[in-house]
């Protein structure tokens, strides 16, 4: 039996569940093995990607971070099935002796947070891990739910609500469809707190483009709903590996809220910013993001946006109008609703005093 077929093997996720740590060492031989043999095209679309975000990389470095990014999905993986069987002994052991903070004081801050409280990361390393730490270690001083996609759309969801509630009864599963997110806001209210996945999205359902890595993304608002909504700190976390079964937790500083009185402009000026803190780690820890193999999916047009840079906003607004006319002719009409309004508000904004963010 090969390395590789092996670690899809009823008795490698039985190893993982007692012997995690030499589970996570094989995974990482078997990411290797499975690199080295893996077919041209998936390999290509992954460099591409890279070299959409790193355009000067050399081919050596190139071919190490998809390495070290596929060995880290492999990790991922076998964590993961050490997580779906863990009992609630096991998983609060793995939070307390497994996971480390990288700096204790905003996670401290969301203790002592009398209001809402909206976490979030993008399918980022250990994140299933970091939410159960998050659990764990706020205890009884506030309660934690968690949304994410119903299992029947995503079958990879499958596990969370039972992992979760061998976590005990401070902690909610809630699905995405209309009556959690009524739940969501009306726990938010209560000075709960919510996690959320942002870097996930549907294209048929409440979503916008928002700038991301020169380029924009598709992107769903609902997490910057939930904490516009309420008023709530927005606090971003990342958990990845540092060797074996350990791993640390980075709780970054909040993000500031869009302060826009229009709540349509708000949503977009907070997962803007959302995407920019997400890109942010990205540049310094790449590897770690489930998502680098469909990254090119995620653009509805080629064009590219200023970095950061207003000085000739209109014109780059009018070339990614031109190019999105050009490949959806069908949405034209609703472009230049879109354009007459955008720029009604930038001039009314601008008279305002306003700084574009």
């Amino acid at each position: 039996m090969s390395l590789r077929s092996f670690y899809q093997t009823r008795l490698f996720e039985t190893l993982a569940l007692h012997a995690p740590t030499t589970a996570i060492h094989m995974s990482r031989l078997a990411a290797r093995f499975d690199f080295a043999r893996e077919p041209i095209p998936p390999k290509k679309i992954l460099k591409n990607n890279f070299q959409r975000v790193f355009p000067d990389i050399t081919p050596d470095m190139l071919d190490a971070l998809c390495q070290r990014q596929k060995t880290s999905m492999y990790e991922v993986s076998a964590l993961y099935k050490y997580l779906s069987q863990a009992d609630e002994k096991r998983l609060f052991a793995h939070t307390d002796r497994d996971i480390r903070y990288l700096d204790q004081t905003v996670f401290n801050r969301i203790i002592n947070h009398p209001g809402p409280v909206v976490i979030f990361t993008p399918h980022y390393g250990a994140f299933l891990s970091a939410s159960l730490k998050f659990v764990r270690d706020i205890g009884a001083s506030k309660r934690f739910n968690f949304f994410f996609e119903d299992p029947e759309k995503n079958p990879g969801n499958a596990e969370y609500p039972k992992i979760y509630s061998r976590m005990g009864s401070n902690v909610t599963s809630l699905l995405n469809n209309r009556r959690s997110i009524v739940t969501a806001v009306k726990s938010l209210q209560k000075g709960e707190a919510l996690g959320m996945l942002p870097d996930v999205y549907n294209a048929g359902n409440n979503h916008i483009t928002v700038p991301f890595f020169g380029r924009l993304t598709n992107a769903m608002t609902g997490t910057a709903f939930f904490a516009v909504k309420t008023q709530a700190l927005l606090v971003p976390f990342y958990c990845y590996p540092e060797g074996g079964m350990r791993y640390v937790l980075d709780v970054q500083e909040p993000i500031p809220l869009s302060t826009a009185e229009d709540f349509e402009q708000a949503l977009y000026e907070t997962t803007a910013a959302i995407f920019a803190n997400i890109e942010a780690q990205l540049l310094r820890l790449p590897e770690h993001w489930i998502y680098w193999q469909d990254l090119h999916q995620r653009y509805p047009c080629a064009a590219r946006v200023p970095a950061h840079s207003e000085a000739d906003w209109h014109g780059h607004f009018d070339l990614l109008l031109k190019e999105l006319r050009v490949q959806a002719p069908s949405l034209t009409p609703l472009l230049d609703d879109i354009e007459c309004k955008t720029r009604k508000l930038d001039s009314s904004s601008t008279s305002a005093g306003y700084q574009p963010l």
